[in-house]
């Protein structure tokens, strides 16, 4: 009986403990700046563009995707962030290859209404990569980066 009991409870601990969560939106400036510094550094280094209009020129000879993603599930994570509440999703540090065009970086102009930007930064916990979920510190974009991982798998993919 108390090692059933034991069991339960490490059962019980295990799945609470191992679900990731986005943590809580805190006020901080510095953080906010530094944030948003990052996302202007990437925007000056590298091509960049609006995600829609970059994956709308890919054709099957010259693909446009992020990561390890084909065309397909590029075009689905772009569409999630839109329909989360991003007001403008970038493509940044393009890189040109012989077989087309990709990138691992998305820089997101995230709203100002906390419920849309919950949502947002709620793609962090909902694709889970190696890294902690960003925290909101009132920062205006989101850097996402590294699109591999449990994102393909959520997407449909090997």
């Amino acid at each position: 009986m108390r090692l059933e009991l034991i069991i339960v409870i490490a059962a019980l601990l295990g799945t609470t403990a191992c679900r990731r969560t986005q943590p809580a939106p805190r006020h901080d400036p510095a953080g906010a700046s530094a944030a948003d510094a990052l996302c202007a550094t990437a925007r000056s280094n590298g091509r960049t563009a609006e995600a829609r209009a970059w994956l709308e020129k890919a054709t099957p000879a010259a693909p446009r995707t992020l990561g390890e993603h084909d065309l397909q599930s590029t075009e689905a994570i772009v569409a999630d962030l839109y329909a989360r509440g991003a007001l403008v999703v970038d493509v940044a540090k393009i890189q040109a290859t012989a077989a087309g065009e990709w990138s691992n970086v998305l820089l997101v102009t995230l709203p100002d209404d906390a419920k849309r930007r919950a949502q947002v930064f709620g793609f962090d916990v909902d694709y889970e990569s190696e890294f902690d979920p960003t925290v909101d510190v009132g920062q205006h974009c989101l850097f996402l980066f590294k699109f591999k991982g449990r994102l393909i798998r959520r997407f449909g993919e090997k």
